[in-house]
């Protein structure tokens, strides 16, 4: 059962990031969600058997039916991402409370899938974009901070300590202190809202540990695109989005229960 569920949750999560793909792609275009998906070369509604995630990809070689065009890498990356993601979101919920509390496990699935998708949307659009919309971030940070007032596993109301509600601010005021001696040039505002998250999900601890993270992988990442620039003797690469590495720490953070503290002593053991 349990494997089988692992199996459901992935291609779920790949049913859903074919979704988010969408809302990507006509956020802030002026088209709505509804109506037929379009191939983006020739406009022709797309067949149902074109939109099975990653497989219509890879049968079409990735290339229209319609007009041979290459097709984005973003569709079957975003949908295994978020296949992934449902897949980690399942296995967490199973590893708090199994089968033996069914609704608590299903009820935490659904939250941390929710978080999920937003996290998704966040990462992609920024990579994309160089740019957060609030529309995407603000219900993330209002699940961090609903969060507060849930006691796991026996997902009971409580009442989060001062510490835990000041751990989201604090995460975020060295962001936006950067964001705003810099002018924008440094830091984005939005990099702090993120901040806000990971303070929230994960308290000041483990948080300062998952942007400490997030700073090493964007440092390695930005250092690959400058060589590959460099090789390939194209234009230097100037801007990097940091909002996907801080949300990649805050997963790596949250999925090791790793915070500063622990993370000191393994450095000196």
């Amino acid at each position: 059962m349990y494997f089988l569920l692992s199996i459901f949750s992935f291609i779920f999560g790949t049913l859903v990031g074919s979704f988010l793909n969408v809302v990507i792609l006509r956020h802030g275009t002026g088209m709505g969600l509804g109506g037929r998906s379009r191939c983006v070369s020739s406009g022709n509604i797309l067949k149902w058997y074109e939109l099975i995630p990653v497989v219509s990809f890879i049968i079409q070689k990735g290339r229209s039916r319609y007009t041979g065009a290459k097709l984005s890498w973003q569709y079957p990356l975003v949908e295994i991402l978020t296949g992934f993601l449902f897949l980690l979101s399942f296995k967490n919920a199973f590893s708090m409370f199994g089968f033996l509390h069914d609704t608590a496990l299903i009820i935490s699935f659904f939250f941390f899938t929710l978080v999920s998708i937003f996290i998704v949307l966040v990462s992609v659009y920024d990579i994309k974009h160089m740019i957060i919309p609030n529309q995407f971030i603000y219900p993330l940070i209002g699940l961090s901070f609903v969060q507060l007032f849930i006691s796991l596993p026996s997902l009971a109301f409580e009442i989060p300590s001062v510490w835990l509600l000041l751990s989201g601010p604090i995460l975020a005021l060295p962001f936006v202190l950067l964001w705003f001696v810099s002018q924008g040039k440094w830091m984005g505002f939005a990099d702090s809202k993120v901040a806000l998250v990971i303070g929230w999900f994960l308290g000041v601890s483990q948080g300062f540990f998952a942007i400490i993270i997030s700073f090493w992988i964007g440092a390695v990442i930005g250092v690959l695109l400058y060589l590959y620039a460099k090789i390939l003797k194209k234009k230097t690469i100037h801007h990097v989005p940091f909002g996907p590495f801080l949300l990649t720490g805050l997963i790596l953070s949250f999925l090791y229960n790793i915070d500063i503290g622990t993370f000191i002593s393994l450095l000196y053991s």
